[in-house]
């Protein structure tokens, strides 16, 4: 029996999302799923930097909040709260959203370029921003530094 690698096992040593599946003839077939570059930012524009401006994100962390006042940045809600309070316009929130998503973004993808990180190791590791947070507390009410 001939042995073939694992889509997991050819993903880890290309950094692809691959699919493998045999033909009539026992044929292996690789499909590559890996975004191009322009695909890729793109997706960030699409799916990170612009959706903050449906606005509906505004509801959604202040009920959040509420509902698990221990959850990682569970003190954006009543902050939220207290600037919709005062008179602060929605459009305006969202523009400012949009902002840091992209100074998020830039600042992402250029610390990935230089310094980058060892052996490329980057599959996954979202899972591991939180753990991550400098206050050790994963980014609960209370872990945000006052300035830097």
């Amino acid at each position: 029996m001939c042995h073939h690698p694992s889509p997991a096992s050819l993903a880890e040593d290309f950094g692809e999302i691959i699919i493998i599946w045999p033909d009539a003839h026992h044929s292996w077939h690789y499909l590559n799923f890996m975004a191009s570059r322009e695909e890729f930012l793109q997706q960030m524009w699409d799916d990170v930097i612009n959706p903050s401006m449906q606005e509906h994100w505004i509801d959604n962390l202040i009920r959040e909040s509420e509902r698990r006042p221990d959850s990682p940045f569970a003190d954006l809600g009543p902050a939220l709260k207290r600037l919709l309070a005062a008179g602060a316009d929605r459009r305006d929130l969202s523009l400012i959203a949009r902002h840091s998503a992209y100074e998020a973004v830039f600042g992402t993808l250029y610390a990935l370029g230089d310094p980058g990180v060892d052996d490329n190791d980057i599959e996954m590791m979202h899972e591991s921003l939180l753990a991550a947070d400098p206050s050790g507390t994963e980014c609960r009410p209370g872990s945000a530094p006052e300035k830097l």
